[in-house]
């Protein structure tokens, strides 16, 4: 039996249809090239935006005005810093003290790891005025 010329209609054809993904606007390809920049970048935004071929005004109007992007952005920048802790980390197995004794100033407050500053006053009489921001708009 000869084949027919006739192109197949849907019903014809066991192919699905092809789907369209659908359509990016510049915008979107800018924020994504922003987000895989500020990755590569482990959050600098103005190395991120001078990769990404924007100024950082615009970074930051699509930071405030699109939730979906600062939930992106924040996240790189949790990234940031779980990578800066784990080589803080390694600087502390290291036997680095000047780590070691950072990372205890920070996280080992709690078990009496922190400065106190001790101020001596002698016999010397001390003024101290308290200024509310409600007298500050008294003066403009």
């Amino acid at each position: 039996m000869p084949k027919s010329n006739k192109p197949k209609t849907d019903k014809q054809s066991k192919t699905k249809p092809i789907k369209r993904s659908p359509k990016f606007t510049k915008i979107d390809i800018l924020k994504r090239a922003l987000i895989e920049a500020l990755e590569k970048h482990l959050g600098i935004v103005t190395s991120a935006c001078k990769t990404a071929g924007c100024c950082r005004e615009t970074f930051y109007i699509y930071y405030r005005e699109d939730p979906e992007f600062k939930k992106r952005v924040d996240s790189i920048g949790e990234m940031a810093l779980d990578f800066a802790e784990s080589h803080l980390h390694k600087q502390i197995q290291d036997d680095n003290p000047t780590s070691t004794i950072f990372y205890l100033k920070c996280k080992g407050k709690h078990r009496g790891y922190y400065e106190k500053q001790e101020i001596e006053i002698t016999d010397r009489k001390i003024e101290i005025n308290v200024i509310k921001p409600d007298d500050l708009k008294d003066d403009k």
